[in-house]
């Protein structure tokens, strides 16, 4: 291999058509590297009149320069590289030589986009992708927003299984996105979370016959998109998020836990002791039953040398109120575990006696969605890949991207969730 071709290797250059000119092919100067080169080769034929070259159809006819930015390390590192020229004796056009090393009329080498959007992909503000890559913040949104584009378009496909969510971007705003629960990959981004919207988006960029593919959606306790999806989808079973499920039954034990707390705040020394131990080991409260220990002893500040188990029995005999509720989050917690709809349904139509006005709500809203439990206990998909999609956006903010327009920020998240080698299994 000639010296030339290792310094193109180097700096990755493939194209066998371009070569270093003889002296001084590469100047250094703070903070510039700047390399020399020439692009020439004999065509095939004339790209305007399409005509084949047989050897003096087509001649050479001067020469272009371009400075063509390439991907460096701690300096601006640029090709200024001399193009041939051609001209086409029969229908007197001129042309460019072309090459793989970048665009037609673009003067940033293929190898800086690629860079840039393996950086996008990554939760980094734009300010440091440019930087790392040497141009600037508008050029790494224009970069991203054309290979966003191969994600979007009317008429695409419809998974089997979807889940829908939304996400806070800018000022409380929320958006709407849905996904493929099968792969993880987003499918589209709505700038808000109105019915009217998300409704007339499906109606334009899915036909009937797609959206009838449609077997499982996963979806949050939000009643509208409860409503909703039977029309958009009329095959699909709806799938109620056990997250969102196990959440509404922790709050209520939080919150009686709490009411429980503030009378014995106000009580004598033995009612504020109690208070302190509720404060400091609330957590214990909403472990699961199982895995609570009985056997191993430790010491626990404000008790001694207690197990687990004694200490929630010591929790739960200061209140009968907060007794009876967690008893019936013990229930639940086993249904959901164990995937027994038959339990759940049982739980739920049982009057309680003796619980907290908060666990009763919650208990009100499962039978108010019963129809759907059975589904959200026994199905294998949940809105774990949309919410993890939503931590990363969170990351991403927390970063300094912040992002005013909806547009460039869709794009962006499209990047980082489309550009991936895997394919994830659904999260049970």
């Amino acid at each position: 291999m000639s010296k030339t071709n290792s310094i193109l290797n180097l700096i990755g250059i493939q194209d066998e058509h371009i070569k270093l000119i003889e002296k001084n092919p590469i100047k250094t100067s703070d903070p510039n590297e700047i390399i020399y080169a020439t692009l020439t080769y004999q065509p095939q034929g004339c790209c305007k009149c399409g005509i084949k070259n047989d050897g003096s159809i087509i001649i050479k006819y001067g020469t272009k320069t371009s400075r063509i930015t390439l991907s460096g390390l701690e300096k601006n590192r640029y090709l200024v590289l001399k193009k041939q020229r051609f001209q086409c004796k029969a229908c007197g056009q001129t042309f460019i030589a072309q090459t793989s090393v970048v665009d037609k009329y673009c003067y940033i080498a293929n190898q800086v986009k690629r860079k840039s959007l393996d950086l996008s992909r990554e939760t980094i503000c734009k300010t440091t992708n440019a930087r790392l890559c040497h141009i600037s913040e508008a050029t790494v949104q224009r970069i991203c927003n054309a290979e966003a584009l191969k994600y979007k378009g009317y008429g695409q496909r419809l998974p089997s299984n979807i889940g829908i969510d939304e996400f806070r971007y800018r000022n409380q705003t929320m958006a709407f996105d849905y996904i493929d629960n099968d792969s993880g990959n987003i499918l589209g981004i709505l700038p808000n979370r109105r019915i009217k919207d998300i409704k007339d988006h499906f109606y334009n960029r899915y036909n009937l016959k797609e959206r009838k593919k449609v077997q499982t959606v996963t979806t949050d306790l939000n009643a509208g998109y409860i409503h909703m999806i039977p029309e958009l989808f009329p095959n699909a079973t709806i799938i109620l998020d056990r997250f969102h499920l196990v959440q509404l039954m922790v709050r209520a034990l939080d919150r009686t836990r709490i009411k429980v707390m503030n009378r014995l705040k106000k009580g004598n020394n033995t009612d504020q002791k109690r208070y302190r131990r509720l404060k400091r080991y609330g957590k214990m409260l909403k472990l699961k039953s199982k895995d609570i220990s009985f056997t191993d002893y430790k010491l626990y500040y404000l008790f001694g040398y207690f197990t687990a188990q004694m200490i929630v029995d010591k929790l739960l005999a200061y209140d009968e109120l907060l007794k009876r509720t967690w008893e019936v989050y013990q229930c639940f917690m086993r249904a959901v575990d164990q995937r027994d709809g038959v339990a759940m349904s049982t739980l739920i139509h049982t009057n309680w006696s003796g619980i907290s006005p908060f666990m009763r709500k919650s208990l009100r809203t499962l039978k108010k969605y019963s129809h759907l439990l059975t589904n959200a206990i026994e199905s294998p998909y949940s809105n774990g890949l949309i919410e993890g999609t939503h931590n990363t956006i969170k990351r991403m903010t927390h970063n300094g991207c912040g992002y005013r327009n909806i547009e460039n920020l869709s794009n962006r998240i499209l990047i980082m969730n489309n550009l991936k080698t895997k394919s994830r299994k659904a999260v049970v």
